[in-house]
């Protein structure tokens, strides 16, 4: 091989390195700003459920105690319906 074609294939080998080495610093920046939205977007869906949490979290509450005084009533009227004397057997009576 001649010096002129050394030449041309180390110039050659030069800017396909250069070429290389831009392409790979392209892909690095990429993959960074690729892993940052990432971390933004969990931050974001985490804490849109803590807020939304937080925020329903009072409403929650009041239905859930709305829901056992409902309970309450309705065991009371239970009790008081098993309290009450044998409705059947007075009919009966009152027939004879």
């Amino acid at each position: 091989m001649e010096d002129a074609e050394i030449k041309s294939l180390l110039e050659r080998m030069l800017k396909l390195s250069e070429e290389n080495n831009k392409m790979l610093h392209t892909m690095r920046r990429s993959a960074r700003w690729g892993t940052f939205f990432r971390i933004v977007y969990w931050f974001v869906i985490l804490g849109g459920l803590a807020f939304s949490y937080y925020f329903i979290q009072p409403y929650l509450t009041a239905l859930l105690e709305a829901y056992q005084q409902i309970q309450g009533s309705i065991s009371q009227i239970q009790e008081q319906k098993n309290s009450l004397p044998d409705v059947t057997k007075l009919l009966e009576s009152l027939r004879q």
